[in-house]
């Protein structure tokens, strides 16, 4: 998984991840992904700045935007 080695070298943890059936029908491009994963993350010891920031630059690598 790109997106969570992504999320983890901006300082993220991944607390928990949960599985679910796509709600696009099978992802956005014909022959998408039919599942997804919800992440929670932890930023332990970040602010709210450096939180959003981390994920501004990581914003572009994730596959729904």
């Amino acid at each position: 998984m790109a997106a969570a080695a992504a999320l983890k070298n901006q300082g993220f943890g991944i607390d928990n991840q949960y599985s679910f059936t796509s709600l696009r029908g099978g992802g956005s491009t014909p022959g998408g992904d039919k599942h997804q994963v919800l992440l929670v993350l932890t930023s332990s010891g970040k602010g709210l700045n450096e939180v959003v920031s981390a994920l501004h630059k990581i914003a572009p690598t994730m596959p729904y935007r």
